[in-house]
Parts: C-alpha cells; structure tokens; sequence
C-alpha cells in the first residue's frame, strides 16, 4: 500500500513538472520579449478587422463584437503636436498607451510632426501598429496659408486659384496634394474650403477661399475634390454652414451670425449642398453660433452668462439641416474642439456630448482627450446618449476604413515632386492680377535707379528681394514692424532710404479690420510711403482689399500667397517677362 502511494506520488510529481515546463515554455525571459508578445497579441485581434476588409464577416456582425469604450475611441481624433512641451517626431510610451487604451480612431497632423518623408511614414506606420482597427490620419494641407508639411511644395492658395478661374488646375492641385499625402499614408485632407468670402474683414478665411461668388467656389472646390480623390485622398468640405461672413475669430472667440435658414440658403449653403450631390466624403462644422436658427442657449463655463450652441454642436444644423435636408451621408468631422470658441464655454466633455448628440461622427482635437473619451462614455451608460446613435458614427467610420481609399495596394493618380514643384510655379503665373496702374508697366530692368523694397515681414522681404535682383541689382530692403511704425509714420533712416529711390514696391499683408484699417499702423504706415512721391507700386501678399483704404498708388498687383512662386510670378509681371492673366475673384472697392 505504501508503495503504492509513493509510485502514484511520484507519478504526480513528474507531472507536475511536465506541466510547469510546458508553462515556463510561454513566459518572457525578459522585458523585450515580453513587448514581442504583446505586439503579437495586437495583431492577432486584428484578424477580425481584417475579416471585414476580405468582406468574411459583416460590418455590422463586427461592430457588435466592439466594447462601448471601442467603439466611442473610433469618434475621438486627437493631435499629438507636442508632448511635455517636445515636438511629437516619433511616439514615446504614453502616446502609445494614448492609442492603445482609448482605442483612438484617428490622429490629425501638423507642422511639428514633420520633419522629413522618412521621418514622417515611420510615425505614422508607429501609430498604425498601436491601432487594432487602422488609425484614420488627417492633416490641414489646403494649400497657401494653411498648410502644414514643410517639405513639399505648399502651392499658392485657393484665392490664387479663383484667380485663375481654371478648374484644371485646381484638380491638378488636388492630384499633387494628394499624392504627396497618399505618398506618407494621410487619408484625409481637411479642403475643399467651401465658404465663400463675401466679408472682406473676416480675420480667418480670406485667402482660403476660393473667392466671393458661389458658383467659383463650386466650379474649383468640385475639381479640387476631385483631384484629391483621384490621388487616394479623402476630401473634406469646410466650414459647414458657412465661416465666411463674420468678422471674429473662432479660434479666440465665439463668432455670431444674424442670418436666418433661407439666407443661408441663397448664398453659403450653395457650395456645400452642390458638392455633397456630388459625393464629397465629409464636411467640417463651424465654431459659429447661429441664434436665428438654433435659439438654444446654454451657461457659459467662462463665465456663467447665456452662450448659444454654434453649429458643431447644434442639432438643428448638423441633423435637421445637414443630414436631413441636404442629404448628406459622409463624415461629419467637428472643427478642432481646443479653439477658443468652443472650449472657453462648454468644457472638454459636455462640448464632446453635445456634439454627438448633434449628429457629429468625429470629434477632432478635444482639449482634453481623457475628458472626452469619459464624458461620452459616461453619456451611453447614463442613457443621455442611446449606444445607437454610437453605432451610427462607427459604421459610417469603419465603412471609410474598409474602402480601397486604407489598401495600399490600390492604385491612385500621382504626381512626381518635380511635377509638383512645376505645378506650384504655373498656378502662380496664372494667378497675378493686375488691379490697376498697367499704364506704368513695365519696369524698366536697365535703370539705373534705386527701388525701395518694403514689407511687413522678413521672410517675404527676403523673397521679394529675391524676386526682384533677378532684373535690379541696385534696390533697398526696408522692413516695417509694429515696434518701430506703431504711430503709422516711418523711421529716419526708413525715410532716407525711399527718398533715394525712384520706385517703391510694396508687399502688403492684411487679414482683418485692424489690419485694413486708415488708422492702423499698416496701412497708415503703407500710405505715409505712398505719400512722398515715389512711384508706388502695391502687391497684396494676402486679401486683396488694400485699395480700399490707400489712395494715390501708382499700381496695385494681387499675388494672393507669400510662396517663393508667387513674388517670383509677380516681378515677372512688373518687369514685363510675363503676361498678368488673373482676375480678381472677390470685390474689392464695394
């Protein structure tokens, strides 16, 4: 019996330690290996996303299998611009974690994220590998002012396009933007801009658009969509329903608008309802409050006063007008949720709330990623929020996700970057306006005659020195600043230095009232030039509304950008190498 028991002792043992052998078999040695495995464990849960890309299993049969937190992570599209006040060029461990554990849906990019094509398609391809369901990567590359990749061509801007009034060339852009962004692997472009700028004192717009007439704004914002989306590139139309007649800034402030549905109608409306008819993928809302037609009012965090609901989080814009009445089934995409207009009033995760509730899909750049992410799921599993109504979101997100627009193997249009460069030189010639005073032109390029070069920055003071030696050696660089101008009157030696010349040609850049007005520093600095005598010639780097203020210039020329192209296009205008061929798309002494 003894015996027995020991030979069956035995036998455990011997089991035991077959089985703690076999354990130990699957157990890191060490930290790295323990990341080895868990990379893996990430891949493999991606077997069921890829099911639904080689359509294996539904894509409503997938989205049941989500948790809530995944599924309210795939709504959330941060930025990572800068980490512990350090520029985000490649991921560390918290943003990692960032992307894991809020299971993000997209990342929007900027400036600080790039440094170089390599750099770049390594972050991004860092970020995907975090992602269970592919990450949806976004980045402001309209064009002109707005424009955040420093090493492609930047071409003039949508203003410089109306210009032209080409919409080949506008699809040409599109095609070059976007396949320098399908190129790092970015999928959405944040333009077409559809507003139309018929307020020559809005501070945020401008240039940025294509001009002042709906129907220019739908000819190239149509043949811009296009060609992003040739080039593999979603395009997104903004701002909905309209950022171009206001007079604030919704980056600092909450903006009103006095218009009602059927003004709206006549005019800002026209560009979106033209081009979600013809497919646009999505549209951007806009951080404006209008009271004549969403009344609703909520208190101010700021300050505890009455705040009106702006249209990214207004039910009565975003469903009732923009699903419902335009017919829209794309990607609503708010506008970046940290802007001053927004976050100074409702906070983090009530504004994340109601932008859902509103009918938003994606929630760009919540000022705290954490609040929002909690405070949508906390309105789920409260009922505020009726999961559904999430599930509508992630459907139309992961619908996008499993088109061809995410497979790299799919073959889209592309452009080289000699092509590119090219193109950015053709859009400027094609845009330069000659507003007025083609009576003394051209310059003459044997003078030997001094010309006063001025701006109001030295970047563009430097490229318009450039532009210009290329036929005048003999010219005098002048920088105006707020410091030594602020009376609007010039210094001594900036006096000096224009009474020695014959000519003065002066790059002006406006963006708002202040800017434009008699009494600033600017243009009252600008007209003090003007004034003693010289010939004067205005190049307007920026909004093209100058010659509403000055009097007396001898000639004014539109460039519309600050682009190394543009004031190269622009004094081969002014020395006569070239024929100005553009038309000024906005009025400007209305």
């Amino acid at each position: 019996m003894k015996i027995k028991k020991l030979v069956v002792g035995m036998a455990l043992i011997v089991i035991l330690i077959f089985v703690i052998m076999e354990f130990t078999d699957t157990i890191p040695l060490n930290k790295d290996d323990h990341k080895i495995n868990s990379t893996q464990i990430n891949k493999s849960s991606n077997s069921n996303w890829n099911d639904v890309v080689s359509q294996k299993i539904s894509l409503d049969d997938f989205i049941a299998t989500l948790t809530l937190e995944e599924k309210v992570g795939q709504l959330l599209m941060p930025d990572f611009r800068e980490w512990n006040d350090i520029p985000v060029a490649s991921l560390n461990d918290e943003i990692e974690s960032e992307i894991q554990n809020k299971h993000i849906g997209g990342v929007i990019l900027f400036a600080e994220n790039f440094k170089n094509k390599a750099q770049t398609t390594h972050l991004i391809s860092s970020m995907q590998e975090q992602a269970e369901i592919p990450l949806m990567i976004s980045v402001d590359q309209e064009g002109g002012l707005v424009t955040r990749i420093p090493f492609m061509p930047s071409m003039p801007g949508n203003m410089a396009l109306g210009a032209t009034n080409d919409p080949t060339l506008a699809k040409e852009v599109g095609i070059g933007i976007g396949s320098e962004l399908r190129s790092l692997g970015i999928h959405v472009n944040f333009g077409p801009v559809l507003d139309v700028n018929n307020n020559p004192n809005n501070p945020v717009i401008g240039v940025r658009a294509f001009g002042d007439d709906p129907n220019t704004v739908i000819k190239l914002g149509h043949a811009y969509m296009e060609g992003l989306n040739e080039a593999g590139v979603l395009a997104v139309g903004k701002h909905f329903p309209g950022h171009g007649d206001v007079s604030l800034d919704s980056h600092f402030v909450l903006p009103e608008s006095n218009k009602t549905i059927n003004d709206l109608q006549k005019l800002e409306l026209v560009p979106f309802k033209s081009l979600i008819e013809s497919g646009i993928q999505g549209i951007m809302t806009a951080h404006i409050a209008f009271h004549k037609i969403e009344p609703e009012t909520v208190k101010s965090k700021k300050d505890g006063l009455p705040i009106e609901l702006p249209a990214t989080l207004s039910p009565k814009i975003i469903t009732d007008i923009l699903r419902i009445d335009l017919s829209f089934q794309g990607l609503i995409f708010t506008d970046a949720m940290d802007m001053k207009a927004v976050a100074n009033h409702f906070g983090t995760a009530e504004a994340s709330i109601l932008a859902v509730e509103a009918g938003v899909d994606i929630v760009l750049m919540p000022e705290n990623l954490q609040h929002a992410f909690d405070g949508i799921v906390d309105a789920v599993k409260t009922g505020r929020i009726e999961e559904e109504r999430i599930d509508e979101s992630v459907k139309r997100i992961l619908q996008v996700k499993s088109s061809t627009l995410f497979q790299e193997s799919t073959e889209f249009t592309k452009l080289s970057t000699k092509e590119i460069v090219e193109l950015e030189q053709r859009v400027a010639n094609a845009s330069i306006t000659i507003v007025s005073g083609d009576q003394i032109l051209p310059l003459d390029e044997t003078s030997e005659e001094k010309i006063a070069l001025v701006a109001f920055d030295r970047q563009s003071l430097t490229r318009l020195t450039n532009a210009t030696k290329k036929y005048q050696w003999r010219n005098e660089p002048i920088l105006l600043s707020k410091s030594k101008n602020w009376s609007g009157k010039l210094s001594n030696d900036q006096l000096k230095k224009i009474k020695e010349a014959k000519t003065v040609i002066v790059a002006t850049n406006t963006a708002n009232e202040e800017d434009l007005s008699k009494n600033g520093w600017k243009m009252g600095a600008v007209q003090s030039i003007i004034d003693i005598g010289k010939q004067s010639i205005i190049v307007s780097t920026r909004n093209p509304y100058d010659s509403r203020t000055l009097e007396n210039y001898d000639a004014y020329i539109a460039q519309y950008d600050t682009g190394t192209a543009s004031f190269n296009a622009a004094l081969d205008v002014l020395f006569g190498k070239k024929q100005a061929q553009g038309v000024l798309p906005v009025r400007v002494n209305e």
